[in-house]
């Protein structure tokens, strides 16, 4: 399936006479494919289980993908492109986490927010977050691994600075959904921020956020 979305997006873009960062024509680079013994040392690592979905895109598309291109001229649109985080990274990431982040720490206060009960069971629960994707401004795209179904959530780097003590707006039920959505927009970032496109059942991918002139054809 990841194969296919992005043989998909490539070609239409291709076509349209975009063209790659580097250099022409349009591809993608990923990381060498991974092995089962790969997902379960992770596993054993985290003390959970990664979503079947997400073990597909190792075993298929390879260890963390980029795939960017220059989108110049076209009206609304800010970025193009999707960068997964090799495994690797995502692991190195959450145990830095461990040591540094407030989420892991228990005695933290959480003074900044509307509920500071709110805000430590969130903190718990982010203690499960797999992170996939870097937005740029701190914020990730995580996996939430200790939630069924395993949802995609958005993670605000800044939500214990003001606001309820929430965080993790669910994006897609899962990543396989997330990346075959964001595939039918040609990947691309939406126009104003991440959090503004996240709606009540998850991203609005055919809202005024993302331009519909560039949408994979039927």
């Amino acid at each position: 399936m990841y194969i296919e979305l992005l043989k998909r997006v490539s070609e239409y873009l291709n076509k349209q006479g975009f063209h790659s960062v580097k250099s022409p024509p349009l591809s993608w680079e990923a990381g060498k494919p991974l092995k089962q013994k790969h997902i379960e040392i992770a596993e054993k690592n985290l003390g959970l289980n990664l979503p079947l979905d997400l073990a597909e895109f190792y075993f298929t598309v390879g260890d963390g993908l980029s795939f960017l291109w220059e989108i110049d001229n076209v009206e609304d649109v800010e970025w193009v492109g999707v960068n997964i985080r090799d495994l690797k990274d995502s692991l190195k990431n959450i145990e830095e986490d461990r040591k540094n982040s407030i989420h892991w720490s228990d005695g933290y206060k959480f003074g900044g927010v509307d509920d500071t009960n709110l805000a430590r069971q969130t903190a718990i629960q982010m203690r499960k977050w797999l992170p996939i994707k870097p937005v740029g401004n701190g914020d990730e795209f995580c996996i939430d691994l200790g939630s069924p179904g395993f949802p995609v959530v958005f993670n605000r780097h800044d939500w214990f600075d003001g606001g309820t003590g929430a965080n993790g707006h669910i994006m897609a039920a899962n990543f396989a959904e997330l990346f075959r959505q964001w595939a039918n927009v040609c990947f691309q970032d939406p126009r104003n921020d991440w959090r503004m496109a996240i709606g009540n059942n998850g991203v609005d991918w055919k809202g005024d956020n993302f331009n519909q002139n560039l949408r994979l054809p039927p």
